[in-house]
């Protein structure tokens, strides 16, 4: 390290004392790793001085840019529109120690190591996040929400709950962590969706399948140049602006949890609320409070999961919707689709009794895949003659012999 080398004939004097004020951590620093810093020559240190005094004479923080910058159009993260209620109850928090990623950055603007750009762009972010309290509105939002997914009704009762006690007492918005069992197809992530957009909560999401090690959630070593922020850092310092947004995991039922690459530990950490008030992003070497992130997870096989980590999840088994659900659920399909292309005037503002009936006979995500391209067919042919768009059983292809098709387990996966 070139601080290090310049340094080396300077650790035991005073020289070093005015830098070490600035940066208090910095003389810690120091004399842990000069334990096993190899001795360098007098021409080693004075190059290393001079290379320093370069490097300072370049310095500037004029640049965020480079490839460690975040892309602001994040798909996987939805920005929240606060009504004027909520905007009026908004308290913020301080997540992390600016001082201490300050000198980080600047210590490594300095030396050439990478991850400053990162560093930077927290920085720029800031500490402080916005803390979202429980409205009337939200309430009301949830019981929206029964309609729209009859088969989520101990889920949504559960929610109802922590929003009513947040609302009651004017304090965070909290969740127990919160899992979603069933078998694929049930509508677990679209449940999860719909709930942050009709809340009006930040939502990030990650599949579990995607990580290879504790690496892809907390960060990885910056000494290595593949290294970056993990999934939860990124969310919570860089993508959001309030405390209590919702960090989807899904497929929590394939998280390794042996050996070398083991993600079962950090998943550990985090879903404890005392531990994750001082959780270290590896990547920029920052402890930061996450305990206001509401967690979701799902899983296809819950009892396969460690029982340690099952005790910290408040498992929600979902359960098939009746027919009569069924229907409605493909109702609400319809009318949702219809609202999100525009496309309300060009159609009949219900589907048939015989078209619901049929749809009511697949799973929800295959009904709702049939139902899609249903709209767009019927929408084509009103172009070559019908006024008004409906949806006939001749435009309704289904599939047959899939596993939908035998037993009907929810809403839209």
């Amino acid at each position: 390290m070139i601080l290090l080398t310049a340094f080396y004939y300077s650790k035991g004097t005073l020289t070093l004392e005015p830098l070490f004020d600035v940066f208090p951590s910095m003389k810690r620093r120091f004399e842990l790793e000069y334990a096993d810093f190899e001795q360098p020559t007098v021409d080693q240190s004075l190059s290393a001085q001079l290379k320093l005094g370069t490097l300072l004479d370049s310095f500037s923080v004029s640049g965020t840019d480079g490839q460690d910058s975040v892309n602001k159009a994040d798909e996987n993260v939805e920005a929240p529109t606060f009504t004027e209620e909520q905007q009026s109850e908004l308290q913020t928090i301080t997540i992390f120690d600016k001082n201490e990623l300050e000198e980080t950055a600047t210590l490594r603007e300095l030396t050439g190591e990478y991850g400053a750009e990162l560093a930077n762009e927290v920085l720029k972010k800031g500490p402080e996040k916005k803390i979202v309290l429980a409205t009337e509105s939200m309430l009301d939002e949830l019981d929206l929400m029964r309609e729209q997914f009859p088969n989520f009704e101990a889920v949504i009762e559960e929610l109802y709950i922590c929003l009513k006690v947040s609302l009651l007492n004017a304090s965070a918005i909290e969740f127990p962590v919160i899992n979603l069992q069933s078998v694929p197809g049930c509508g677990k992530t679209e449940f999860v969706r719909t709930l942050a957009k009709r809340l009006k909560l930040e939502f990030f999401d990650l599949s579990i399948a995607t990580c290879h090690s504790k690496a892809d959630l907390i960060g990885g070593s910056s000494q290595f140049k593949s290294s970056t922020m993990g999934a939860v850092g990124k969310g919570v310092l860089l993508k959001t602006d309030t405390f209590n947004p919702i960090m989807f995991l899904d497929e929590l039922c394939l998280a390794k949890s042996d050996g070398e690459w083991a993600i079962t530990p950090s998943l550990l950490s985090l879903f404890d609320i005392e531990q994750r008030k001082n959780v270290k992003e590896q990547f920029l070497d920052l402890y930061f409070n996450c305990s206001g992130v509401l967690f979701f997870t799902t899983t296809n096989n819950y009892e396969n999961l460690p029982p340690a980590l099952k005790s910290r999840l408040t498992n929600f088994d979902i359960q098939p919707p009746s027919k009569g659900d069924m229907k409605k659920i493909c109702q609400n399909i319809y009318q949702s689709y219809l609202k999100e292309k525009k496309f309300q005037r060009h159609f009949e503002e219900h589907l048939s009794v015989n078209v619901a009936e049929s749809l009511s006979e697949l799973t929800p995500r295959e009904a709702k895949n049939t139902l899609i391209s249903a709209i767009r067919k019927a929408f084509v042919c009103s172009a070559h003659g019908r006024e008004i768009a409906k949806v006939t059983l001749q435009d309704i292809a289904i599939r047959k012999g899939s596993m939908c098709e035998q037993k009907p387990v929810g809403f839209i996966h």
